[in-house]
């Protein structure tokens, strides 16, 4: 134990040159453990400070992301409505067209059926002339007999 003491208490003076020595080299190596611990502090802030830096920047990306993803929600919403417009759009032309359709050839057998009126009545119109015509002559001749008599 007396060993001890001498060792831990360097300034008792009891120490030999041997164990002064040990002491200026233990000096020394504490004196490079501490710089070595100091530049190891060093490194951990400014790792501390590049984590820091990257966890805003993984933070703010996924604000960014999150943002993305709503704006990608939002259009593919919009596109579907743009698309169940446009299907009835469609639909709508469709059947405007149709309609169209069948109006022309409503129209085309109205027409046809007004030109079959217009010529029977045309028809019918000459052969009431030509009966009233006939008359005329019949008359004519018969009052050219009673003069003739």
């Amino acid at each position: 134990m007396a060993e001890d003491a001498e060792v831990s208490s360097p300034l008792a003076g009891n120490w030999s040159s041997d164990q002064g020595e040990q002491l200026v080299q233990l000096t020394r190596q504490l004196k490079l453990a501490r710089g070595q611990l100091d530049k190891k502090s060093d490194l951990c802030d400014e790792l501390a400070d590049q984590i820091h830096s990257l966890e805003e920047d993984l933070a703010s990306r996924a604000e960014a992301d999150a943002a993305a993803r709503r704006a990608r929600r939002d259009l593919e919403a919009a596109l579907d409505t743009e698309k169940r417009l446009h299907a009835e759009q469609q639909r709508r032309a469709h059947e405007a067209s149709n309609m169209a359709a069948g109006l022309q050839a409503e129209l085309s057998n109205a027409q046809a059926q007004a030109a079959a009126s217009m010529a029977a009545e045309v028809k019918a119109a000459e052969v009431a002339v030509n009966n009233e015509v006939t008359k005329v002559r019949r008359l004519t001749e018969l009052l050219q007999e009673e003069r003739d008599r």
